[in-house]
């Protein structure tokens, strides 16, 4: 696939602000979990995810009614506001509340809920039906390039120390405070708006775009998925995989390794770059196999093989073993969201990709709270914390059976 200019700024503009939030992201939930505030990070967290329901119902009208250019646009520049004002009292008082640490996570959160739908909807403009699987890979290694980067990174920054890189090579490498990465955080934002405001590009395709209220845009939504109900089953299933992995990555990960590991935040960080190495295997590999007419019968698979990571996390109780679990989380998510994905691409027209993908969202919210409450409480609390990996492996599993069970089955009306 030839990539044409404005998708290569798209992508480099991707990296640059993933790089900074990726460590965000691991620095929020590993400085709640050593400062014992596991519980409180989890009742913010279940909010918020309550209040993405509206967001990313809200999100999707929003995709579908501008240019797609201007949305990323509005979004970094937002993000850009939140995190440099946080980073700037965290310069000036040389601390942070712990509210405001989350809020951070809750702007990076937002802004994921509107962006990775405007860039699936932007690529869709820009590239071919036969395409789509490559592009959806290419979204795979991009991202979990990044990851892999900001992964490696963070557990350098998160904790510091003296790292040994043979040959008698050692570094000291100082722990950065929570401000200064999220100022290096909103710096990436800053970069971005300046690549992303350089595109220009002429659609492959013309889109019809609704001017009706938001209730009647949002409903749209909903026909089209009424019209097209294995579409819809099929969609909400293989979604679980990814309302687990945050659940497991933002809420469950920390208390994981700190209290049932027993261990540091380096370990906490290499188990995420390791989960970005495997999910970068998948977005290299899978599309070589991955065809139109076989990707329901992959997607299954995929499912099994993030099921049983789960349920090894939950059997066993070691830090090198849990890396290899960490492997297989990584692939086997991103090879389920790659053909996911790729599905859609060629069943959902493009002006309703946002609004269709927000209805998704809506109900991977409603299963990523009700974990996120279930877990939250004293049961799974330290040394339990594997008891939740078990109800999330059953979880996928259990929606793998759905998953087979409607792409056999037979609808009156048409996909």
């Amino acid at each position: 696939m030839n990539i044409k200019k404005p998708v290569a700024i798209l992508f480099v503009a991707h990296i640059i602000s993933g790089l900074a939030q990726g460590i965000s992201l691991l620095a929020v939930p590993w400085y709640f979990a050593k400062q014992g505030l596991s519980s409180e990070y989890n009742l913010y967290y279940g909010f918020l995810t309550l209040f993405i329901v509206f967001w990313g119902l809200y999100a999707g009208t929003i995709v579908d009614k501008y240019a797609r250019t201007k949305v990323f646009i509005g979004a970094n520049l937002v993000q850009f506001i939140v995190l440099a004002s946080i980073a700037a009292l965290g310069f000036i008082n040389q601390e942070l509340d712990s509210s405001l640490v989350f809020v951070v996570l809750a702007i990076s959160f937002l802004g994921f809920n509107i962006h990775y739908p405007n860039m699936y909807a932007f690529l869709q403009e820009m590239t071919s039906p036969e395409e789509y699987t490559k592009v959806s890979s290419a979204v795979e290694i991009v991202g979990q390039t990044t990851s892999v980067i900001s992964g490696a990174l963070a557990a350098v920054l998160l904790d510091g120390g003296i790292w040994n890189l043979g040959f008698e090579i050692n570094f000291n490498i100082p722990k950065w405070e929570l401000w200064e990465i999220f100022a290096l955080d909103a710096l990436t934002y800053a970069i971005s708006i300046i690549l992303i405001s350089s595109i220009k590009y002429i659609p492959l395709r013309s889109r019809t775009i609704e001017t009706g209220s938001l209730s009647e845009r949002l409903q749209s939504g909903f026909q089209f998925l009424n019209k097209n109900r294995r579409l819809f089953a099929i969609g909400l299933f293989s979604y679980c995989v990814f309302a687990c992995v945050m659940v497991q990555i933002y809420s469950l990960l920390p208390v994981y390794i700190n209290h049932y590991l027993k261990a540091n935040g380096q370990v906490f960080a290499t188990s995420d770059l390791i989960f970005a190495v495997g999910a970068l295997l998948a977005g290299v590999s899978v599309s070589k196999f991955l065809k139109a007419e076989n990707l329901l019968y992959f997607i299954p698979l995929f499912m099994f093989l993030n099921g049983f990571a789960y349920l090894g996390a939950y059997l066993f109780h070691s830090v090198y073993l849990f890396y290899a679990i960490c492997f297989l989380f990584g692939f086997s998510n991103s090879a389920t969201r790659i053909a996911r994905i790729s599905y859609l691409l060629s069943k959902v027209p493009n002006h309703l990709l946002g609004r269709v993908n927000s209805i998704f969202l809506v109900f991977n919210i409603v299963e990523r709270s009700a974990f996120i409450f279930l877990f939250g409480t004293s049961i799974f609390q330290k040394e339990q914390i594997n008891l939740a990996y078990l109800i999330v492996g059953v979880f996928i599993l259990m929606n793998m059976i759905g998953f087979v069970w409607v792409r056999k089955k037979e609808f009156s009306i048409n996909e």
